[in-house]
Protein backbone atom coordinates (compact mmCIF):
# COMPACT_ATOMS: atom_id res chain seq x y z
CA UNK A 1 0.00 0.00 0.00
CA UNK A 2 2.85 2.35 0.88
CA UNK A 3 4.56 1.64 -2.48
CA UNK A 4 1.30 2.37 -4.29
CA UNK A 5 1.02 5.76 -2.55
CA UNK A 6 4.61 6.63 -3.43
CA UNK A 7 3.99 5.75 -7.09
CA UNK A 8 0.81 7.84 -7.11
CA UNK A 9 2.63 10.86 -5.67
CA UNK A 10 5.45 10.43 -8.20
CA UNK A 11 2.98 10.35 -11.11
CA UNK A 12 1.23 13.47 -9.80
CA UNK A 13 4.56 15.32 -9.61
CA UNK A 14 5.36 14.33 -13.19
CA UNK A 15 1.96 15.50 -14.40
CA UNK A 16 2.27 18.81 -12.55
CA UNK A 17 5.73 19.42 -13.98
CA UNK A 18 4.60 18.95 -17.59
CA UNK A 19 4.39 22.22 -19.57
CA UNK A 20 0.92 23.44 -20.41
CA UNK A 21 1.87 24.13 -24.01
CA UNK A 22 4.78 23.01 -26.13
CA UNK A 23 6.60 25.11 -28.69
CA UNK A 24 6.14 23.14 -31.90
CA UNK A 25 8.63 25.06 -34.03
CA UNK A 26 12.29 25.95 -34.25
CA UNK A 27 12.68 29.71 -33.69
CA UNK A 28 15.78 29.99 -35.85
CA UNK A 29 13.83 28.66 -38.82
CA UNK A 30 11.48 31.63 -38.50
CA UNK A 31 14.33 34.12 -38.14
CA UNK A 32 15.14 33.68 -41.84
CA UNK A 33 11.78 35.33 -42.59
CA UNK A 34 12.13 38.17 -40.08
CA UNK A 35 13.91 41.41 -40.99
CA UNK A 36 15.21 44.51 -39.27
CA UNK A 37 14.23 47.79 -40.94
CA UNK A 38 16.27 50.97 -40.66
CA UNK A 39 15.46 54.55 -41.66
CA UNK A 40 17.31 57.79 -40.99
CA UNK A 41 15.02 58.40 -38.01
CA UNK A 42 14.80 55.01 -36.35
CA UNK A 43 14.36 51.29 -36.75
CA UNK A 44 11.85 48.51 -36.36
CA UNK A 45 11.07 44.97 -37.46
CA UNK A 46 9.24 43.27 -40.30
CA UNK A 47 8.60 39.82 -41.76
CA UNK A 48 8.09 38.24 -45.16
CA UNK A 49 4.57 37.45 -46.31
CA UNK A 50 5.64 36.75 -49.89
CA UNK A 51 8.87 35.95 -51.72
CA UNK A 52 9.73 39.62 -52.17
CA UNK A 53 7.25 41.31 -49.83
CA UNK A 54 7.75 42.38 -46.24
CA UNK A 55 5.05 43.73 -43.96
CA UNK A 56 5.71 46.12 -41.10
CA UNK A 57 4.06 49.00 -39.25
CA UNK A 58 3.53 52.29 -41.04
CA UNK A 59 5.23 54.17 -38.22
CA UNK A 60 8.38 52.09 -38.74
CA UNK A 61 8.93 53.36 -42.30
CA UNK A 62 8.07 56.79 -40.90
CA UNK A 63 7.22 58.50 -44.20
CA UNK A 64 10.28 57.22 -46.09
CA UNK A 65 9.91 55.77 -49.60
CA UNK A 66 13.04 53.63 -49.28
CA UNK A 67 14.46 51.85 -46.25
CA UNK A 68 17.40 49.61 -45.40
CA UNK A 69 16.43 46.00 -44.75
CA UNK A 70 18.78 43.74 -42.80
CA UNK A 71 18.33 39.99 -43.11
CA UNK A 72 19.15 37.17 -40.70
CA UNK A 73 22.05 36.02 -42.87
CA UNK A 74 23.73 39.37 -42.29
CA UNK A 75 23.00 40.79 -45.72
CA UNK A 76 21.42 44.20 -46.18
CA UNK A 77 19.33 45.38 -49.09
CA UNK A 78 17.25 48.35 -50.16
CA UNK A 79 13.51 48.11 -49.62
CA UNK A 80 10.90 50.20 -51.40
CA UNK A 81 7.67 51.09 -49.61
CA UNK A 82 4.95 49.96 -52.01
CA UNK A 83 1.85 50.39 -49.88
CA UNK A 84 1.04 52.19 -46.66
CA UNK A 85 -1.97 52.97 -44.51
CA UNK A 86 -1.19 55.13 -41.50
CA UNK A 87 -4.72 54.81 -40.18
CA UNK A 88 -4.34 51.09 -39.46
CA UNK A 89 -0.55 51.43 -39.12
CA UNK A 90 0.55 48.93 -41.77
CA UNK A 91 2.98 49.12 -44.68
CA UNK A 92 4.40 46.82 -47.36
CA UNK A 93 8.01 46.84 -48.50
CA UNK A 94 9.33 45.29 -51.71
CA UNK A 95 12.84 43.81 -51.87
CA UNK A 96 14.78 42.00 -54.58
CA UNK A 97 16.13 39.39 -52.17
CA UNK A 98 14.20 36.11 -52.18
CA UNK A 99 12.66 35.52 -48.75
CA UNK A 100 10.77 32.65 -47.15
CA UNK A 101 7.27 33.86 -46.22
CA UNK A 102 5.75 33.03 -42.86
CA UNK A 103 2.38 31.32 -42.69
CA UNK A 104 -0.51 33.52 -41.56
CA UNK A 105 -3.49 32.02 -39.73
CA UNK A 106 -6.61 33.59 -38.27
CA UNK A 107 -6.24 35.11 -34.83
CA UNK A 108 -9.77 33.92 -34.08
CA UNK A 109 -8.43 30.40 -33.56
CA UNK A 110 -6.28 31.32 -30.57
CA UNK A 111 -7.79 31.38 -27.10
CA UNK A 112 -7.17 33.77 -24.24
CA UNK A 113 -4.40 32.37 -22.07
CA UNK A 114 -2.62 30.62 -24.94
CA UNK A 115 1.12 31.09 -25.21
CA UNK A 116 2.42 33.37 -27.94
CA UNK A 117 5.86 34.50 -29.04
CA UNK A 118 7.02 37.93 -30.21
CA UNK A 119 10.02 38.14 -32.54
CA UNK A 120 11.78 41.39 -33.34
CA UNK A 121 14.67 43.71 -32.58
CA UNK A 122 13.89 45.35 -29.20
CA UNK A 123 16.28 48.23 -28.47
CA UNK A 124 18.10 47.34 -31.72
CA UNK A 125 18.97 43.83 -30.49
CA UNK A 126 18.04 41.81 -33.60
CA UNK A 127 16.29 38.46 -33.56
CA UNK A 128 15.08 38.43 -29.99
CA UNK A 129 12.13 36.21 -29.08
CA UNK A 130 10.00 36.74 -25.99
CA UNK A 131 7.17 34.61 -24.67
CA UNK A 132 3.82 35.52 -23.15
CA UNK A 133 0.13 34.80 -23.32
CA UNK A 134 -2.90 36.28 -25.02
CA UNK A 135 -4.41 38.57 -22.38
CA UNK A 136 -7.43 39.66 -24.43
CA UNK A 137 -8.83 39.48 -27.94
CA UNK A 138 -10.50 42.24 -29.91
CA UNK A 139 -9.23 44.89 -27.49
CA UNK A 140 -10.47 48.24 -28.81
CA UNK A 141 -8.04 51.15 -28.87
CA UNK A 142 -9.13 54.25 -30.76
CA UNK A 143 -11.73 52.32 -32.78
CA UNK A 144 -9.23 49.65 -33.84
CA UNK A 145 -9.14 46.09 -32.53
CA UNK A 146 -5.93 44.52 -31.26
CA UNK A 147 -4.70 41.33 -29.67
CA UNK A 148 -3.55 42.20 -26.16
CA UNK A 149 -0.48 40.27 -25.01
CA UNK A 150 1.82 40.24 -22.00
CA UNK A 151 4.94 39.19 -23.93
CA UNK A 152 7.71 41.72 -23.47
CA UNK A 153 7.88 44.13 -26.41
CA UNK A 154 9.97 47.27 -26.55
CA UNK A 155 11.29 49.87 -28.93
CA UNK A 156 12.25 48.04 -32.13
CA UNK A 157 9.68 45.24 -31.80
CA UNK A 158 7.19 47.15 -33.95
CA UNK A 159 6.46 45.30 -37.17
CA UNK A 160 7.68 41.92 -35.94
CA UNK A 161 5.48 38.81 -36.05
CA UNK A 162 3.36 37.49 -33.20
CA UNK A 163 3.63 33.70 -33.38
CA UNK A 164 1.43 30.91 -32.03
CA UNK A 165 2.71 27.61 -30.62
CA UNK A 166 2.89 26.12 -34.13
CA UNK A 167 5.14 28.84 -35.53
CA UNK A 168 2.31 30.54 -37.42
CA UNK A 169 1.67 34.28 -37.54
CA UNK A 170 -1.46 35.50 -35.77
CA UNK A 171 -0.56 39.18 -35.67
CA UNK A 172 2.01 41.95 -36.01
CA UNK A 173 3.45 43.52 -32.85
CA UNK A 174 2.59 47.21 -32.92
CA UNK A 175 2.74 49.06 -29.61
CA UNK A 176 2.69 48.89 -25.83
CA UNK A 177 1.11 50.89 -23.04
CA UNK A 178 3.34 53.80 -22.05
CA UNK A 179 5.35 53.24 -18.85
CA UNK A 180 3.81 49.80 -18.34
CA UNK A 181 5.14 46.28 -18.65
CA UNK A 182 3.16 43.31 -19.87
CA UNK A 183 0.55 45.31 -21.80
CA UNK A 184 1.29 45.09 -25.50
CA UNK A 185 -0.89 45.18 -28.59
CA UNK A 186 -0.69 43.40 -31.93
CA UNK A 187 -2.70 43.87 -35.12
CA UNK A 188 -4.49 40.61 -36.00
CA UNK A 189 -4.03 38.73 -39.26
CA UNK A 190 -7.59 39.49 -40.36
CA UNK A 191 -6.68 43.18 -40.56
CA UNK A 192 -3.37 42.28 -42.23
CA UNK A 193 -5.12 40.23 -44.91
CA UNK A 194 -7.64 42.99 -45.59
CA UNK A 195 -4.81 45.49 -45.97
CA UNK A 196 -2.75 43.25 -48.26
CA UNK A 197 -5.63 42.16 -50.48
CA UNK A 198 -7.44 45.49 -50.80
CA UNK A 199 -6.32 48.49 -52.79
CA UNK A 200 -5.63 51.10 -50.15
CA UNK A 201 -4.41 54.57 -51.16
CA UNK A 202 -1.42 55.98 -49.30
CA UNK A 203 -2.85 57.83 -46.33
CA UNK A 204 0.05 60.17 -45.73
CA UNK A 205 -2.26 62.89 -44.43
CA UNK A 206 -4.55 60.59 -42.51
CA UNK A 207 -4.90 60.97 -38.77
CA UNK A 208 -2.69 58.47 -37.06
CA UNK A 209 -4.62 57.04 -34.16
CA UNK A 210 -1.49 56.08 -32.31
CA UNK A 211 -0.16 59.64 -32.43
CA UNK A 212 -3.42 60.99 -31.02
CA UNK A 213 -3.38 58.70 -28.02
CA UNK A 214 -1.16 60.21 -25.33
CA UNK A 215 -1.27 57.03 -23.28
CA UNK A 216 0.14 54.78 -26.01
CA UNK A 217 3.40 54.82 -27.85
CA UNK A 218 4.82 53.18 -30.92
CA UNK A 219 7.56 50.76 -29.96
CA UNK A 220 10.19 51.93 -32.37
CA UNK A 221 9.96 55.59 -31.32
CA UNK A 222 12.99 56.16 -29.18
CA UNK A 223 11.29 58.05 -26.34
CA UNK A 224 11.47 55.27 -23.80
CA UNK A 225 14.87 54.21 -25.06
CA UNK A 226 16.30 57.71 -24.48
CA UNK A 227 14.61 57.82 -21.09
CA UNK A 228 16.28 54.56 -20.09
CA UNK A 229 19.64 55.84 -21.33
CA UNK A 230 19.22 59.06 -19.31
CA UNK A 231 18.31 57.10 -16.19
CA UNK A 232 21.31 54.83 -16.72
CA UNK A 233 23.60 57.86 -17.03
CA UNK A 234 22.22 59.30 -13.78
CA UNK A 235 22.71 55.95 -12.10
CA UNK A 236 26.31 55.80 -13.33
CA UNK A 237 27.01 59.27 -11.92
CA UNK A 238 25.47 58.36 -8.55
CA UNK A 239 27.49 55.13 -8.39
CA UNK A 240 30.67 57.02 -9.32
CA UNK A 241 30.10 59.64 -6.60
CA UNK A 242 29.36 56.96 -4.01
CA UNK A 243 32.50 55.07 -5.05
CA UNK A 244 34.63 58.21 -4.66
CA UNK A 245 33.12 58.93 -1.23
CA UNK A 246 33.75 55.33 -0.21
CA UNK A 247 37.40 55.57 -1.27
CA UNK A 248 37.85 58.85 0.62
CA UNK A 249 36.18 57.43 3.73
CA UNK A 250 38.37 54.32 3.52
CA UNK A 251 41.55 56.41 3.22
CA UNK A 252 40.52 58.56 6.19
CA UNK A 253 39.83 55.49 8.31
CA UNK A 254 43.16 53.92 7.32
CA UNK A 255 45.00 57.14 8.16
CA UNK A 256 43.31 57.39 11.55
CA UNK A 257 44.10 53.76 12.29
CA UNK A 258 47.79 54.32 11.42
CA UNK A 259 47.96 57.39 13.67
CA UNK A 260 46.25 55.53 16.47
CA UNK A 261 48.63 52.61 16.12
CA UNK A 262 51.68 54.89 16.12
CA UNK A 263 50.42 56.78 19.18
CA UNK A 264 49.68 53.54 21.02
CA UNK A 265 53.17 52.23 20.26
CA UNK A 266 54.80 55.45 21.47
CA UNK A 267 52.83 55.49 24.72
CA UNK A 268 53.63 51.84 25.31
CA UNK A 269 57.40 52.45 24.98
CA UNK A 270 57.20 55.39 27.37
CA UNK A 271 55.40 53.26 29.91
CA UNK A 272 58.16 50.66 29.79
CA UNK A 273 61.01 53.09 30.37
CA UNK A 274 59.17 54.94 33.09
Amino acid sequence: MRIKNVVTVFICILLMSRPVAAMNFVPENLYNSVTVIYTDKGMGSGFAIDKNTIITNAHVVNGFNTVTVKLYNGKSCVGKVSKIDKNIDLALIQVEEALTPLKLVSEDNIAIGKEVYAIGAPEDIPYTMTKGIVSAKNRKVKNHEYIQIDASINSGNSGGPLINENGEVIGINTMKLLDAEGIGFAIGTSTINNFVNNTVPESSNANNDQEEDNNLKQNDIETNYKKVLAENEKLKIIIMVLAILLVIATLVIIKLQIKKKQKSKYDFEIDIYE
